[in-house]
């Protein structure tokens, strides 16, 4: 055998054992992911996730309903037709973040250019992904962007990656296939992505080379998007304006108009982005995604490449869904795509830093990450459920108390952050790295810390950890059981409850929502039909202003307890006809 030919048998051999390597670290993965969803996959489904959950089994009954493009709805109707239904459709969540886990890795290997760094940097952020609690609890809810969508954005990202430097036909049509794909499950997202690529190349190559490659895929893209959903539209007669409708009805209502101000809506969204996605994750996979795009603005446009695009990416989701969309249910959903950007983003900065993770080191970092990780869970706690609950129920039920509450809350977020300036000093004084790499190395430990504590913490939950979250989970169901009691008693009575609760009560007849809920007399003239028997509300589905405009009002009390006995059952107020 020639020498040459024993030189490329080797590196055959080397290639075949790392893809193996490869293949056993995502394969270990998958239980951890399983561990940490194990005790809510069957959970009850909570608010929205009712709504797909109807609409998948609708397909099979000839009620199609369509708020979105159809390709998420169509899936997960394939599951409900092969006998998973209801909380059982969590299994294509679940799917997609498991193949999440290895594109993030796979494109970690096509941004990267030196092998060695390729699989550290894919590893480090395939388990970023992997222990994010925003990432895991999102697998578990029934929508487009935590599923299919993230999953697309990321080949997306791939084919990005292998492809962005050859303007030919071929990459045209591959991006634009994949853009088509993501305007069949969702209309924003997509536009985000040729957002991006339009910025991407303009500070690469000018404003004219980037108007035409963008135009190219954007007009491949949704071209076929257009012309493949008209004609399924025209062949099951369904509407072809509907998505497109609630596209813009979502544009022209992205903001709440009760809210005290703009700014301050803006500031609750982002505050409430972070506490979930985790502000150390969040921050280093900013800060080199900041540190890049400033270097375009710099003169440095030559070393321009995919880790650049994924920066611009990932803020134009962030503050896109800042700016509409916001948080649903208490959960950011929107943003889940940029969770993957972001692992990639912080994994390429850490291995670019070369910071010397060996076995004298990782004893001490462990050490550090548990230490901190135990504080988080007795000392700050979940600051999650202290905003989405404990503030929400100070502020409908005694709004004078409210104020100390955010004290606590600033006091406690303070608690949370304290614990970094104590590692950095430390880290600082022992290692002796520069500033930039004692911040991203104490940034790694403590999202470390801070995702495994909350992982923890949600697990034991009894309450709800995705949707409504801190919702209490036993006095739900045990309101829908006294739900279907009530239906039992009086077949032919309509109920005024939680729309969730009465699906988990397999009651369909119900006061439709949208005549009761927006008004005081609205609500008042549905209590008073004779045929209400019972009427709940409870304090993380219904709004602040519904408690403070309808529900605590004089004028409802007063008809309410002319015609219903009144009752509680934890965080529910429960009114039976007399």
């Amino acid at each position: 055998m020639r020498p040459d030919q024993k030189i490329q048998e080797h590196r055959d051999h080397e290639k075949s054992a790392q893809g193996l390597a490869v293949m056993g670290y995502l394969l270990l993965l998958i239980p951890v992911y399983l561990a940490l969803i194990y005790g809510s996959f069957h959970l009850p489904l909570v608010a929205d996730d009712v709504a797909f959950s109807v609409a998948a089994s609708g397909l099979w009954e000839g009620q199609v309903f369509l708020c979105h493009p159809p390709l998420y709805t169509f899936l997960i109707g394939l599951l409900h037709k092969a006998g998973f239904v209801r909380e059982n459709l969590r299994l294509f969540g679940a799917a997609c973040f498991i193949a999440n886990l290895y594109l993030i890795y796979a494109a970690c290997r096509a941004a990267v250019r030196d092998p060695g760094k390729a699989w550290r940097t894919g590893f480090l952020a395939a388990f970023l992904f992997l222990i994010n609690p925003m990432a895991v609890r999102g697998s578990l809810i029934l929508d487009i962007d935590n599923t299919i969508l993230s999953s697309i954005t990321l080949l997306f990202v791939l084919a990005f990656a292998k492809l962005h430097e050859r303007p030919e036909l071929k990459t045209y049509l591959i991006l634009g296939g994949l853009l088509a794909l993501g305007f069949w499950s969702k209309l924003s997202t997509p536009l985000m992505l040729i957002a991006a690529v339009f910025i991407f190349y303009w500070l690469k190559d000018g404003f004219g080379k980037s108007a035409v490659r963008t135009a190219a895929t954007a007009s491949i893209g949704f071209g076929a998007f257009l012309i493949t959903w008209y004609v399924l539209a025209r062949l099951f007669d369904l509407q072809f304006f509907l998505i497109f409708d609630r596209a813009a009805t979502v544009l022209r209502t992205g903001y709440d108009q009760r809210a005290f101000s703009l700014m301050a809506e803006l500031a609750d969204r982002i505050a409430r982005t972070a506490l979930w996605a985790g502000p150390f994750f969040l921050l280093l996979g900013a800060l080199p995604g900041l540190s890049r795009i400033t270097g375009f603005f710099s003169g440095n446009r030559s070393a321009a490449g995919i880790m650049d695009f994924i920066s611009i990416l990932f803020a134009v989701i962030f503050f896109g869904y800042i700016a509409v969309g916001g948080v649903i249910y208490g959960f950011p959903k929107y943003h889940y795509p940029m969770l993957a950007l972001a692992a990639i983003l912080a994994a390429f900065h850490i291995e670019n830093l070369g910071l010397g993770f060996d076995k004298k080191t990782w004893p001490l970092y462990a050490g550090i990450i548990a230490a901190w990780g135990l504080y988080n869970i007795k000392v700050p706690g979940d600051l999650i459920y202290l905003v989405n609950h404990e503030l929400r129920r100070l502020a409908i039920l005694e709004p004078l108390n409210l104020a100390a509450g955010i004290k606590n809350f600033a006091a406690r977020a303070g608690l949370y952050l304290a614990p970094a300036f104590i590692a950095g000093v430390f880290l600082r004084l022992r290692y002796k790295h520069s500033f930039a790499g004692t911040a991203a190395l104490t940034l790694l430990l403590g999202s470390l810390a801070a995702a495994g504590a909350l992982n923890l913490t949600q697990a034991r939950a009894d309450y709800s950890t995705t949707y409504l979250y801190g919702r209490d989970i036993g006095n739900t169901e045990r309101l829908a059981a006294l739900l279907m009691k009530v239906k039992a008693d009086a077949p032919e009575g309509l109920i005024i409850a939680p729309e969730d609760v009465l699906y988990r009560a397999g009651i369909a007849e119900t006061y439709p929502y949208c005549d009761w809920g927006k008004t005081r007399e609205l609500f008042i003239q549905a209590v008073s039909d004779k045929n209400v028997s019972c009427v709940v509300y409870g304090l993380t589905w219904n709004s602040i202003f519904q408690y403070r405009t309808i529900f605590s009002d004089p004028s409802t009390l007063k008809v309410l307890r002319k015609s219903y006995n009144e009752s509680a059952l934890g965080e529910y107020t429960v009114w039976l006809r007399k």
